[in-house]
């Protein structure tokens, strides 16, 4: 278990995030909103996700136990967005423990120290300025990858065969966005297709190359230069004379061959969003853009739309410096579940400008810590999950 903040000091100067029952025409609790001020000082969320070698699926009470175990735990715990690879394309997820995983998304979230993102996420991830991917699930057959066993709780494994090479990162922590870290290649050996990749101990980066005829630090050989070469007496009827042709120059550019020792830099972009990044997930659909019902949402059809389901929310003002996390089991009617368009017009209300829903249905669930392991179960409706967003401070009224 890895979580952002475990300092009881820091945990006390934290914000008091505000919080709101949300309630039905009948006056019955159909969910709760909490509003948090980016300007305020202090921590204002973690990401609890599984480490290394710990099951990626666990119950919201499981995420809570394992904190609280160490001291007393207060605030607001809700299941966060999709990592789950059959449910939506993984994207740039991140939080405490390091970068889960970094793919372009077209709906996310980014948090960074004081302003809030919602929209499009899209990662740069460049080893030796080659794109490369990070941490991905499933992992890919056909092109090379990283991986970083501190936030990496999955099997290493590929179809194909190729070279597995270990980098030493010279930098303390796990790998985040924004940041330049200087690697070298510290061990390599071979890896057939299809078996089991050992991962490298904790502050070892993993890069596996598939085998393309070389271990060069590219992907293919560069291709040779061209020089003119002349060709002299040439006839063609009544004509001759002579010319010059391009041939490949007989020296081309050498291949740069990585070994044990060799320095390689690795560059973890996040575009849009400026500034120190300290929280990513990816979702869906965007259901608020620039305070209007979002295009994304509006091309789902009718019935995806009117489909009822507990939902999870964030959202942002159009400053990005207010934050909103919404949970919803009920309707206005106070029946069980929402759809998408009440969900938006719920997050409009609340004056959220850009909104975005999260993982919902059974997966919606809401767990709040009161200190000393006592836990309270707000919204019964949840299934294993993946990650869990928690608001420290957060206080909620009986």
């Amino acid at each position: 278990m890895v979580v952002a903040d475990t300092d009881p000091t820091a945990r006390a100067q934290s914000s008091n995030p505000k919080t709101t029952w949300l309630t039905s025409d009948a006056a019955e609790r159909r969910g709760i909103a909490v509003e948090l001020d980016l300007a305020s000082p202090g921590p204002r969320w973690q990401l609890w996700s599984s480490g290394a070698g710990q099951p990626p699926l666990q119950s919201i009470e499981q995420f809570f136990s394992d904190v609280a175990g160490g001291g007393g735990l207060r605030g607001l715990g809700v299941n966060g967005g999709y990592w789950n690879e059959q449910l939506y394309p993984v994207g740039a997820c991140a939080g405490a423990n390091g970068i889960a995983a970094a793919h372009d998304h077209r709906w996310g979230l980014a948090l960074t120290m004081d302003h809030a993102y919602i929209g499009p996420l899209t990662s740069g991830v460049q080893l030796n300025g080659n794109e490369i991917a990070l941490n991905p699930r499933p992992l890919p057959h056909t092109s090379a990858f990283l991986i970083d066993p501190r936030s990496y709780p999955y099997v290493a494994k590929s179809e194909h065969a190729g070279r597995v090479f270990w980098l030493v990162d010279e930098t303390s922590g796990p790998l985040r966005f924004n940041t330049k870290h200087q690697l070298r290649v510290s061990r390599i050996a071979e890896s057939a297709a299809g078996a089991e990749i050992v991962l490298p101990p904790a502050g070892t980066i993993l890069w596996f190359q598939p085998d393309r005829g070389s271990a060069s630090v590219s992907a293919t050989s560069p291709t040779p230069t061209l020089s003119p070469t002349p060709v002299t007496k040439f006839t063609r009827g009544r004509s001759s004379g002579t010319r010059s042709i391009n041939t490949p120059n007989r020296t081309p550019t050498p291949v740069p061959v990585i070994s044990v020792g060799s320095e390689v830099r690795l560059d973890l972009k996040l575009k849009p969003v400026n500034g120190e990044v300290q929280l990513t997930t990816c979702a869906g659909p965007l259901l608020l853009e620039g305070g209007k019902p979002s295009p994304s949402l509006l091309a789902w059809s009718e019935t995806l739309r009117r489909k009822e389901e507990p939902r999870t929310m964030v959202g942002c003002d159009a400053s990005g410096k207010h934050f909103w996390v919404v949970v919803l089991a009920r309707n206005r009617a106070g029946r069980v579940g929402v759809s998408l368009d009440e969900a938006a017009q719920t997050m409009l209300e609340l004056g959220v400008s850009e909104a975005l829903n999260l993982d919902g249905g059974s997966s919606t669930c809401a767990w709040t810590g009161a200190g000393d392991h006592q836990l309270q179960l707000l919204f019964p409706f949840h299934m294993p999950i993946q990650h869990m967003l928690f608001l420290p401070g957060a206080k909620i009224s009986n």
